[in-house]
């Protein structure tokens, strides 16, 4: 049986469409243009891989197996490839005291707004004059935990690419 796996990445559905296409051996992705499900078929002999963040966007139901045998299917939800506008930053470490979102106490640290259409490498700079942490009681700091979360509160995996965040701390002056 011939393996056809995905790897992790950023992908257009027409990108899709065409590296399905590439393959060349009968392996077909649609997009049903009136309701945007999406609609697969494997050649008899194969079976193709997805990473789970590109099975969600593409809303296939496969019982939580992301390996595909021949046959067709159609997802069971409209195709999501859209890009989050906006990355959720929260650092553990915040002092929740004075931290609210939505009326609860949060270690939500800030918003960051993507452009439309970034660059593959895009960076994004955000500055804070008075960020209050949380007090040592005694110790030293070695690790800031960061987690960067989309619109709906999951953690962001980016369709397992990297995604880089610095941290630069500076003493008052």
């Amino acid at each position: 049986m011939g393996k056809i796996p995905f790897p992790p990445g950023l992908y257009s559905f027409l990108r899709l469409i065409n590296l399905f296409s590439e393959i060349g051996i009968n392996f077909t992705l649609r997009l049903n243009r009136v309701n945007c499900s999406a609609k697969m078929r494997v050649p008899t002999g194969w079976e193709v891989h997805f990473t789970d963040g590109l099975l969600a966007q593409l809303n296939f139901d496969n019982d939580d197996n992301v390996w595909f045998d021949s046959g067709t299917y159609v997802s069971d939800r409209p195709v999501d490839l859209a890009s989050p506008e906006e990355l959720y930053v929260y650092l553990e470490q915040l002092n929740t005291a004075g931290n609210f979102v939505n009326g609860a106490p949060s270690t939500l640290l800030t918003v960051v707004e993507i452009g439309r259409n970034p660059a593959f490498g895009s960076t994004s700079t955000v500055r804070f004059e008075t960020l209050e942490l949380k007090r040592l009681s005694g110790g030293f700091v070695s690790e800031l935990k960061v987690t960067i979360r989309d619109h709906t509160g999951a953690v962001l995996d980016n369709n397992l690419q990297p995604i880089s965040v610095v941290l630069e701390i500076q003493k008052e002056k």
